[in-house]
């Protein structure tokens, strides 16, 4: 599968779930309904994976801006606010997954940890 901003292929990588991950960008595309599975991966297993890359933003002079196309079946994604008030701009389809950008993964695991401390 190639990656919606660099049109690169994307690295296999399998943590509990399969997931792909783009070493130019540092994206990571997750299927359909497993971004909330996925977050149960403990934090220091992902750090200690290729997936390390994604969990901090260092590609502050991304261009994030153009309306990216689905990787399975191109059409348009959708950009929306992560569960409402997260303040990660994610790029879905909604029959196939959702792409988060270099940074993305790590504000939204941390999101969600703060969630459930509060529940």
């Amino acid at each position: 599968m190639d990656c919606p901003r660099c049109q690169i292929p994307m690295q296999v990588v399998v943590l509990g779930q399969e997931v792909q991950l783009c070493g130019q960008c540092e994206g990571v595309w997750l299927r359909k309904a497993s971004l909330r599975d996925f977050a149960r991966v403990p934090r220091e297993q992902m750090e200690n994976s290729p997936l390390a890359a994604t969990l901090v933003d260092d590609h502050p002079d991304a261009q994030v801006d153009p309306r990216l196309k689905c990787p399975v079946c191109f059409g348009d994604m959708v950009r929306f606010n992560y569960a409402g008030d997260s303040g990660v701009i994610a790029d879905n389809c909604k029959d196939h997954g959702i792409w988060l950008d270099d940074g993305e993964l790590g504000v939204i695991l941390d999101f969600l940890k703060k969630v459930e401390e509060y529940i």
